[in-house]
């Protein structure tokens, strides 16, 4: 009796291994600043979701005090969205967005991503010392 719950302990985790590989791997485009700055996800909202479609985040990972300008978000030569103004608070839904760091979890929302297109971040800010630097960032 003990071997048989074991057994079913094993399928059930490699279940949700699975599920968790097939929910982050297949319907993600991700990227990250080359020096670990930035880390962008445009990412396939799940079926439990009440938006569908997919939605784009622009993450800081790094602890310095930076102010973000301007976040473009490209689909080979267009814009899909240029974002100019960001605040610290809550969206409708209860979504928090941070200046510092920087979190944005839902920049753009929209269509699945095209077959053969590329698709960049671009991020402007300023850092502490009022430097103004930009990184474009591609999604893979």
């Amino acid at each position: 009796m003990m071997k048989f719950y074991s057994v079913l302990v094993g399928v059930f985790i490699l279940a949700i291994a699975g599920f968790i590989y097939w929910d982050y791997s297949i319907h993600t485009m991700k990227g990250g600043s080359s020096d670990g700055t930035w880390k962008v996800l445009f990412r396939e909202q799940g079926p439990g979701s009440l938006e569908g479609g997919w939605m784009l985040s622009v993450k800081q990972k790094s602890k310095e005090e930076l102010t973000v300008k301007n976040v473009t978000f490209l689909e080979g030569e267009e814009v899909l969205v240029d974002v100019t103004e960001f605040s610290d608070g809550e969206d409708v839904y209860g979504t928090a967005h941070t200046l510092h760091p920087f979190f944005y979890p839902n920049l753009y929302f929209g269509d699945p991503p095209k077959k053969d297109v590329s698709y960049q971040v671009q991020v402007i800010w300023e850092s502490a010392d009022g430097e103004e630097q930009s990184e474009t960032i591609t999604l893979q």
